[in-house]
């Protein structure tokens, strides 16, 4: 199994919580499956890195609010592992979920080039090139559920939590 990245909805009134205390957002993310309020995970699974390039040309960042789809924008915990969770908060949220709403995924298909994402070393390395058009379709099936879990989040007026897993 490998890595993956999932996001967590919450109030903002939640993730304005968890800044004050970082040590409770592992309890958060990892006690989501019993929780439960309202808030939404949603597992991007190991298209993230894939999409990340092709939404800003880069394995990591990018102009904001496209740079925020992937990673979020601000640390919000210590290491869980693989790397700090991130956050969005709802302001943000419903600029990424714009964005995203006006680039199709046509626009990311011809973006994607298969020599260059290995070159790059775009997880999962080894994946774009031997799968080839296969692979374009995970991307843009997984950036199309990407662009719906963001509509529904800003929809409710929602922050994220994203982090590796």
């Amino acid at each position: 199994m490998g890595m993956t990245c999932f996001y967590l909805t919450l109030t903002q009134e939640k993730l304005d919580d968890l800044k004050q205390h970082p040590g409770k957002v592992r309890h958060v993310i990892f006690a989501k499956n019993g929780s439960s309020d309202d808030a939404e995970l949603f597992d991007l699974e190991q298209a993230w890195h894939g999409i990340q390039y092709l939404l800003n040309g880069a394995t990591f960042g990018g102009d904001e609010p496209l740079g925020w789809a992937v990673f979020g924008d601000q640390e919000i915990s210590h290491d869980l592992g693989k790397g700090p969770a991130r956050c969005l908060t709802a302001q943000q949220v419903a600029a990424v979920s714009a964005a995203l709403q006006e680039l199709p995924a046509s626009t990311l298909a011809q973006r994607f080039d298969a020599a260059k994402m290995e070159k790059a070393q775009v997880y999962p390395e080894g994946m774009w090139i031997t799968d080839g058009a296969q692979a374009l379709h995970y991307l843009l099936e997984h950036y199309s559920h990407l662009q719906h879990f963001y509509a529904n989040a800003a929809a409710d007026g929602k922050a994220v939590i994203c982090f590796i897993s």
